[in-house]
C-alpha cells in the first residue's frame, strides 16, 4: 500500500500543464505532418511520374515554395494558438483545484474554511457548491457539538453539587468528551453564522 504522506511527483498539477502542452504541441505536430503530406507528396508524386519540361520547371519549383512557406506559418499560428488555449484551460481548472486544496488544509487544522468562491469562467463550480454544503454541514455539526458540550458542562456542574461519586463522574466526563463532543472544527460563534 503507497505511503499517503509522500507528495506523489507523478501527477500534480505542474504535470498535468505539461501533460497539455505536449498534447497541444503533439497535436500540432500531427496537424502539420498530415497537411504537408496531403500537399507535397500528391505533388512530388506527380513531378516524379513525368518528365519534367524546362520551361515550366520554374514556375513549378516557385508554386512548390509559395506551398512550402504559405504551411510554416499556418503551422506556427496552430502550436500558438493550441499553447495558448491549453494554458487558459489549465488556469480554469487550477485555479479551483488550489482554493479546494486550501480548504482541506484549513479543515485539516481543525478551522472552518471559508465558503469556495469560483469565478464564472472556472471549471469545477458544481463540485464548488457541494463541497459548500458539506461545509456548511461541517460547521453546523460542530456548533451542535459546541452546544451539547456547553450543555453537557452545565450537567455536570449540577452533577458535583450532589452527592455522586467523583471517580465515576470523571470516568463519565472522560468518556463523554472525548468519544462523543469532540469537535471535527472549533468554530468560535461568529464563524457559525457566517
Amino acid at each position: 500500500m503507497p505511503d499517503e504522506d509522500k507528495p506523489s511527483a507523478e501527477r500534480t498539477l505542474a504535470t498535468y500543464r505539461s501533460h497539455l502542452l505536449l498534447t497541444s504541441v503533439t497535436i500540432t505536430a500531427a496537424f502539420a505532418f498530415v497537411i504537408a503530406v496531403s500537399i507535397f507528396v500528391p505533388l512530388s508524386a506527380h513531378l516524379g511520374r513525368e518528365p519534367v519540361d524546362f520551361a515550366i520547371a520554374p514556375g513549378l519549383a516557385e508554386h512548390f515554395l509559395f506551398l512550402h512557406s504559405a504551411l510554416w506559418p499556418i503551422v506556427v499560428l496552430s502550436l500558438i494558438s493550441c499553447i495558448v488555449s491549453s494554458t487558459i484551460l489549465f488556469q480554469r481548472m487550477r485555479s479551483p483545484l488550489v482554493r479546494f486544496t486550501q480548504c482541506f488544509e484549513k479543515i485539516e487544522q481543525g478551522k472552518p474554511p471559508s465558503p469556495i468562491v469560483i469565478r464564472k469562467a472556472d471549471y469545477l463550480r458544481e463540485e464548488a457548491a457541494i463541497l459548500n454544503r458539506m461545509l456548511r454541514a461541517l460547521v453546523s455539526r460542530a456548533d451542535a457539538r459546541r452546544r451539547a458540550s456547553d450543555r453537557f458542562d452545565e450537567i455536570v456542574d449540577e452533577l458535583s453539587s450532589r452527592e455522586i461519586d467523583p471517580i465515576l463522574l470523571d470516568e463519565l466526563i472522560s468518556v463523554v468528551k472525548t468519544g462523543v463532543l469532540s469537535p471535527a472544527l472549533s468554530v468560535s460563534e461568529g464563524d457559525a453564522e457566517k
